[in-house]
């Protein structure tokens, strides 16, 4: 049911026509009868090329960047929602039921299956017992010994009811002041208080989200 879904559109430090698109985007999920759409740029004043996205020397500034956009979508416009969903631009395949999916599982912290087109696991971080979860026989909802990064901030739903809620000196904090440190919502950080606080983490196996390529 649209009219009980909001969705927040938030565009970084782009040079190429995302915020044009995003404006497009807006108003055709407008038209489809969303509860409330969000658009809005969040500048860091951190840009580097695509294809140099996944280079070491850039990670820690790169995923500081998602965490604080993450955090500025949910203290600003998603946080009194049920659940949350991070759905990221660069998703090829959504199947058109896993929402409803994700919600049947019952779970606070869940994660569908994120694989690149040649079938490859994307998540390289979502283990049990030290196996991926392509090791693991029968159960179509397994539960993680820790979530990446990647799969904590690429593809997850989590009941805010079970949010963990983030540190209270970063909330309202200028975000160049947040460049210098790891925020809540960076996926690792995420997934580790999770566990902490006795909250589990499971991937539905059987809810397949594609990726696109990530190399170039």
């Amino acid at each position: 049911d649209r009219s009980k879904v909001e969705v927040a559109l938030v565009v970084g430090d782009s040079t190429d026509d995302s915020w044009m698109a995003s404006q497009e985007l807006l108003g055709l999920l407008r038209e489809k009868g969303f509860r409330q759409v969000y658009l809005q740029q969040l500048n860091l004043g951190f840009t580097l090329p695509h294809t140099a996205r996944h280079l070491e020397a850039v990670q820690m500034p790169r995923l500081r960047g998602l965490a604080i956009t993450r955090q500025f979508i949910v203290d600003n416009f998603l946080g009194e929602n049920e659940y949350l969903w991070w759905v990221d631009a660069d998703y090829q395949v959504i199947p058109p039921q896993s929402l409803r999916q994700l919600l049947a599982c019952g779970k606070a912290f869940v994660i569908p299956n994120l694989r690149l087109p040649n079938g490859v696991l994307y998540d390289f971080g979502s283990r049990v017992s030290g196996k991926s979860i392509d090791e693991m026989d029968g159960e179509a909802l397994i539960e993680l010994d820790i979530a990446s990064a990647h799969a904590f901030i690429h593809a997850s739903v989590f009941k805010i009811a079970s949010y963990l809620g983030n540190p209270a000196e970063d909330r309202g904090m200028d975000p160049k002041f947040l460049l210098g440190k790891v925020t809540f919502q960076e996926g690792d950080v995420l997934s580790i208080r999770a566990r902490a606080a006795g909250v589990p983490l499971y991937v539905a196996k059987d809810i397949v989200v594609i990726h696109s390529m990530t190399d170039g």
